[in-house]
């Protein structure tokens, strides 16, 4: 059939049939799969309100019966194959509830990226501070301007003393303003 609804009774699904091809299904849990063959947006929510309120709204709610700090509540996953055919996430957004008392709710938000084949949060923001490299891996951080490619750098590892450094576009050498020198010995000193 070219398009059409069926429903499995075996496994208690539904599926629905758009042009000969499976469009979305449905399963016993509930578990939906939207499909497209194209790149085109598979999902579209569309508001048409014309009031100054938000919208459209997409909602991810975890109704636990049972809530509890540290439990992992909605993840936007970014999943891609590798060169082996596997399934791997590249990348997630993910809530946390740290603290679930009444009055006293605290989230945590975290954005994780795959690298070297593990998992690293990139970006964190906790009730206390905003993290960046919580896994502490050899990342560099750089912020652009509209004219200066290294407005402000902060390299990871400096390549003369194994110390990390903070760069303002500077003319130096180096290119850094401040760097810190030795801290394995455990004495900072001030290099301009």
């Amino acid at each position: 059939d070219i398009g059409g609804v069926l429903y499995n009774h075996d496994g208690n699904s539904l599926t629905f049939k758009v042009n000969a091809s499976d469009a979305m299904s449905i399963a016993s849990t509930g578990a939906t799969t939207i499909t497209t063959s194209g790149n085109e947006d598979t999902l579209t929510l569309v508001s048409t309100d014309a009031d100054a309120n938000s919208g459209p709204n997409l909602n991810l709610y975890r109704n636990s019966a049972s809530p509890a700090d540290n439990d992992h509540g909605g993840e936007i996953a970014f999943n891609a194959k590798n060169d082996a055919g596997e399934i791997i996430k590249y990348g997630k957004i993910r809530i946390q509830t740290d603290d679930v008392s009444d009055g006293a709710e605290t989230g945590r938000f975290d954005i994780s990226t795959m690298f070297a084949g593990s998992e690293i949060s990139r970006f964190m923001i906790k009730s206390d501070e905003i993290v960046v490299n919580q896994n502490g891996v050899d990342f560099d951080f750089r912020i652009e301007s509209d004219s200066i490619t290294n407005l402000f750098n902060l390299q990871a590892v400096n390549g003369n003393n194994s110390a990390g450094s903070i760069g303002f576009n500077s003319a130096n050498a180096d290119g850094n303003f401040i760097e810190a020198v030795n801290p394995q010995g455990g004495a900072y000193a001030a290099k301009f």
